[in-house]
């Protein structure tokens, strides 16, 4: 069916049709009105007329007339002749001569008086004239006279009333009309107005942000083309400074976006209040912002500038009860320095940005050749990774978590690796980072739980020993607001058992919000699947944090393992004796990663950690080789029994 609509214009100009055309309907009636008025009027003038003629042909033949005319009428006379006109009713006001004085009066020693009083200084006369004719008009008042007779009929009148009644139907449909147009006019300029007025709006939504009301990306080309094209004319400089907000999406997370949109609105006025009316401030996008600084003269006034205004951003946010500490990374490109193409300074000033934000120390770095080589290979990483995951160049290996007592197999950890068509297996610390970075860590994530789930199936479907896979989660996936419904789907879809699957979130991505990250913990753990803490001692967490979480195991991060049994070089052994006893306490079990050495082994087992991954027992392998294992129990227990061996030895 179709569906027609119109815009808020073309209603108001309908509206305006309508108000015209009702009331030039209600112009007409008011004409029709007038008009049936003058008819009845003009009925009634013809009736009195008739009654008057009539009258003229009666009163010749009463007994009296005559006398009358000669003045020389009886009282009785004139009352009969007064009867006689009183009964055609309110035709004639009077009866008088030619003059006007009247011909009916009391007796000779009173005055004159009219038969009927006139309202009006003129008098009705009916005379009869030489010819015998019956003569009907108005004369002013005067002296008695011999009667000039004329007949008179009521045509003048007539005419003069439809005349009057014509020019009254004209000049109200003028009238109606001109209101009706000088409507239209008025209507026509205010939806001109406010049409205008819209544009406006438009016109400044579509080039300015909504919630900071700076200008936008869109505008952001207009005003640096500007910027160069005046620096080229001067022969000076002019920068182009990105800046972020370092982990805006805690304040997201921890405080809610109305806060978030705050502090963005607070930060872009700050901007503005520090900087020139001549430099632009554009927001690009969420927590983005671009500041345009034109008339430069020196590297070392953008450096000045820079400084402080990152020292008035950085400032405490103070927004009700919250008081926001917020760090800003900036980047600064340099036209004609180091380019002078507006696309290539901005993707000069982002590669800048991106180096600042990698520093732990200094938050503000300047464009160098080497970050645009970094930047050009980092796009054709991206670019091969979207063809990777789009053409199934990815694929899970398996490394295995062996029991220290036994032997025996007690998991698997699912890592991912990327078979490149030329290059062949390409290291995951080449391209995790650039996953991350992209945001496609969060599709590539997907698939390695997917994966996952799948190959404990095939296992399972095998006859092979069921054992849990654990997965690695990167913190941009486990912040998704829907990651535990996601985690549901594929477990729904593949049909995988929900305690076959771990989760290893690491311990800095639980602590950033600590809240949030308990509440997706729960979330996971009613799905039926484990949980564990990866790299943990790096993360600064506290007994009282753990308590809030429901984990299942912990992972001692390599770096405390590595020389765990050599205390005179390290603390390593003095960090692990604690981190076991924490998790004897809250009852949870530990992994030790990065196992290499027999000794390392020992010294863990011995403080009661029997559960080991590391190349000691074996590298990550492929699915084909896990299957291997599963079916030969024997492998691990002879390398157990090796490493036994070598420490009598």
């Amino acid at each position: 069916m179709t569906q027609y609509s119109i815009s808020r214009q073309q209603g108001y100009v309908l509206h305006a049709g309508f108000l015209l055309v009702l009331l030039l309907v209600l112009g007409l009636g008011i004409a029709v009105q007038q008009v049936l008025l003058a008819q009845q009027e003009t009925l009634l003038l013809k009736q009195q007329t008739a009654r008057a003629e009539h009258l003229a042909q009666l009163l010749p033949q009463q007994p009296g007339w005559q006398a009358l005319l000669a003045g020389q009428a009886s009282k009785t006379e004139r009352e009969g002749l007064q009867r006689l006109i009183e009964a055609f009713g309110p035709t004639y006001y009077q009866l008088s001569g030619t003059n006007g004085l009247p011909l009916l009066s009391a007796a000779s020693d009173q005055e004159p008086t009219d038969l009927f009083p006139s309202p009006t200084s003129r008098k009705t006369v009916l005379v009869e004239a030489e010819d015998n004719s019956r003569v009907l008009t108005r004369v002013p008042v005067g002296e008695p006279a011999q009667a000039s007779l004329e007949v008179v009929t009521p045509a003048d009148s007539l005419e003069a009333l439809a005349t009057g009644t014509r020019r009254t139907v004209v000049v109200s449909m003028l009238l109606l009309l001109g209101v009706g147009l000088l409507a239209l006019m008025l209507l026509d300029r205010w939806l001109l107005n406010r049409s205008r007025l819209q544009d406006i709006e438009l016109a400044r939504r579509a080039y300015h942000d909504d919630l900071t009301g700076l200008p936008n990306r869109v505008l952001f080309w207009d005003r640096l083309e500007r910027a160069c094209a005046h620096a080229r004319r001067e022969e000076k400089l002019v920068a182009l400074v990105r800046i972020n907000i370092d982990r805006f999406q805690r304040i997201n997370h921890a405080l809610g976006h109305a806060v978030a949109d705050r502090v963005l609105m607070e930060m872009a006025q700050r901007l503005r209040n520090i900087l020139r009316a001549s430099d632009s401030v554009i927001r690009m996008c969420a927590d983005d912002f671009a500041i345009i600084m034109g008339d430069v003269e020196r590297k070392d006034e953008i450096e000045k500038a820079v400084l402080r205004l990152v020292e008035v951003a950085d400032e405490p946010y103070l927004f009700d009860e919250h008081e926001i500490d917020i760090t800003t990374r900036v980047g600064i490109a340099v036209y004609p320095v180091d380019h002078q193409e507006d696309e290539k300074l901005l993707m000069s000033a982002d590669a800048a940005m991106q180096r600042a934000q990698k520093t732990g120390g200094r938050h503000i770095a300047f464009y160098t050749p080497e970050m645009g080589e970094g930047s050009a290979g980092r796009l054709r990483a991206e670019h091969g990774l979207r063809a990777a995951l789009e053409q199934h160049q990815f694929e899970l290996h398996y490394q295995p978590k062996v029991d220290s007592t036994s032997g025996s197999i007690k998991g698997f950890e699912a890592l991912i690796r990327w078979q490149h068509p030329q290059r062949g297996l390409v290291p995951p610390l080449e391209f995790v980072p650039v996953l991350e970075e992209s945001g496609l860590i969060i599709p590539v994530g997907e698939w390695v739980i997917r994966e996952a789930c799948a190959a404990s199936n095939r296992w399972q479907a095998a006859g092979l020993p069921v054992l849990p896979i654990s997965v690695n989660v990167a913190a941009p996936q486990f912040e998704q607001s829907n990651f535990t419904s996601r985690i549901q789907q594929i477990l729904e879809e593949s049909q995988a058992e929900p305690d076959n699957l771990e989760i290893e979130v690491t311990e800095s991505c639980l602590m950033s919000d600590v809240a949030t990250s308990a509440r997706v913990l729960e979330e996971l753990k009613s799905l039926g699947v484990r949980i564990a803490v990866d790299d943990f001692g790096t993360g600064y967490s506290s007994l009282s944090h753990l308590k809030r979480f429901p984990i299942d195991t912990l992972k001692i991060d390599r770096s405390f393992v590595t020389n765990v049994n050599d205390r005179a070089s390290s603390d390593n052994a003095s960090i692990v004796t604690a981190i076991m006893a924490l998790s004897h306490s809250l009852r949870l079990n530990v992994v030790a990663e990065g196992v290499e050495t027999a000794r390392e082994l020992a010294y863990l087992h011995a403080l009661g950690c029997h559960t080991i991954q590391g190349f000691l027992f074996s590298r990550p392998v492929t699915e084909k080789e896990v299957m291997d294992l599963l079916r030969d129990t024997i492998s691990m227990q002879e390398i157990l029994a090796g490493v036994r061996e070598e420490l009598k030895a």
